[in-house]
């Protein structure tokens, strides 16, 4: 008897205390309770690491590595932000080194995997780059995202923690991705190119060198921003039209997000929408799903009848015939997997491509991080994929009758578009955009598979939870976030 209390003792220290409803997930207009200040000075630090981490987006380390620097107030800019990426995760780091400890559900898991294959590039990046400085810059970016997530994961309260994380790294893909479309105009004619197949007769961001000392982003990177945010505005439009914050914030931003996609003529960023939009409608309630399946098949006729199908077609292959790998980048592959085998374990180092290919860029998650961190690395980067992909498809793939958040389906959508984004593309094997994205999901993830172990080793947990709930008042527990974790069941 005694053995087993200290058992149970021993397993809920591990588990995250079950915290009130989140403010986070209240609708406006609502009564809120009052947040203890230690709560919102750490929801503010939350945030905080995550622009910190996107401060260092579009920069890098050869501003201040120029003889000259600073050269310009701009340039000044550039090369301070280029380490505050690196300065959260030391901050980070700090954190976590307090604690003592990572708690047992974050020791192992898909973050822990990402973590060695980091180190495998940074022990490469020194000793076989041949540029061994910013190649170690850039892999101590990559890994700081990692710790920064931990940091935000090892809270009291991670799975709130995690959700604010996120919501910021949506704010911040929106916030570009308007940027970006309000830089046409400014930018003039050099923002928008003529095409081939588009109804609009233009293609933006296909030749922008760069803007305020930054290098232009490319219309792929255009794409990316709006996918991101469609699927985004998807997932919440399908949880609930009818609340505020979607009709008057996501339902505009969505079709905002659309133009800019329709303006990007991004082919992986548009197939990875279709397939990650797809798998969004098939976790949609029976009464969404059922009618636009079969809408879908009444459309298919119409479409190629119409000859809208041929124009889309066109519109992809801007009138070059069908690319299979959406990239044209297979011969740099080939190259690339030759280059590989001057260091085939180890890799060599981080931004091999930029330094061994002549400033080529390979355009493939997979392929990236064999160059950074051969196979011994790259092994453990697709397994963390795999891990969060069957833990995705068991707790995330069907909507239970008592959700009360988007953030399943958004996690899903974004997971899925950034996946299939990642064949033609650099996500999760470098510091970008999609590894900013992509990191907190993977602790999400890890976090849910825990509470899912926990409830099933101790039955007793999920019934606290629903009492819990059930104890506060009706329109808090109705809307209450992942704090009451049922909401996944």
């Amino acid at each position: 008897m005694i053995g087993s209390l200290q058992n149970t003792t021993a397993l809920r220290r591990d588990i995250p205390q079950v915290p009130t409803a989140s403010v986070l997930s209240l609708r406006p207009g609502k009564a809120l309770p009052a947040l203890p200040n230690r709560e919102k000075r750490g929801l503010m630090l939350t945030a905080v690491f995550c622009l910190l981490l996107w401060s260092g987006y579009n920069t890098d380390i050869y501003f201040f590595m120029d003889p000259f620097f600073p050269k310009s107030f701009m340039e000044f800019v550039h090369g301070v932000r280029a380490f505050f990426p690196i300065l959260a995760g030391v901050i980070a780091a700090g954190q976590l080194a307090r604690r003592r400890a990572l708690p047992q559900w974050l020791a192992f898991g898909p973050l822990m995997l990402l973590l060695f294959y980091g180190g495998t590039g940074l022990a490469s990046s020194m000793f076989f780059s041949s540029q061994p400085a910013p190649a170690a810059y850039w892999t101590l970016e990559y890994i700081s995202v990692i710790v920064v997530v931990m940091a935000v994961a090892s809270s009291p309260e991670p799975e709130k923690h995690l959700a604010r994380y996120i919501s910021v790294n949506w704010i911040c893909c929106a916030a570009v991705c308007i940027a970006l479309i309000v830089g046409i105009p400014l930018l003039g004619g050099s923002a928008l190119g003529q095409t081939a197949g588009s109804p609009l007769g233009v293609m933006a961001y296909g030749r922008v060198t760069g803007v305020m000392g930054m290098a232009g982003t490319r219309n792929t990177g255009f794409g990316r921003f709006a996918g991101i945010v469609i699927l985004v505005g998807i997932a919440k439009l399908l949880h609930d039209r009818r609340e505020k914050k979607t009709l008057l914030v996501w339902a505009p931003l969505t079709v905002v997000a659309g133009l800019a996609l329709l303006l990007s003529q991004a082919r992986t960023s548009w197939v990875s929408v279709v397939v990650a939009a797809a798998v969004l409608l098939a976790r949609a309630p029976t009464r969404w799903r059922v009618p636009l399946i079969m809408l879908a098949f009444l459309a298919v006729p119409l479409v190629w009848l119409s000859g809208f199908g041929h124009g889309f077609l066109l519109y992809l292959t801007r009138g070059k015939g069908i690319d299979t790998t959406l990239t044209g980048r297979t011969a740099t592959w080939a190259q690339g997997w030759d280059v590989l085998q001057q260091s085939p374990v180890v890799g060599l180092g981080f931004w091999a491509d930029r330094y061994f290919l002549q400033g080529a860029n390979i355009q493939n998650t997979f392929f990236d991080a064999l160059m950074q961190s051969g196979f011994l690395g790259s092994i453990p980067l697709v397994i963390a994929l795999v891990w969060a992909w069957i833990s995705i498809l068991r707790l995330y793939s069907t909507k239970p009758s008592g959700e009360t958040s988007s953030l399943p389906a958004e996690l899903l959508g974004v997971m899925a578009f950034l996946t299939v984004y990642s064949l033609t593309e650099i996500t999760y094997s470098f510091y970008s955009v999609g590894w900013m994205v992509m990191a907190p999901l993977f602790a999400h993830v890890q976090l849910r598979v825990q509470l899912s172990r926990q409830e099933r080793v101790n039955p007793a947990l999920a019934s606290a939870r629903m009492q819990n709930l059930r104890a506060k008042p009706a329109g808090v527990a109705k809307r209450s976030f992942i704090q009451g974790n049922w909401l996944f069941r």
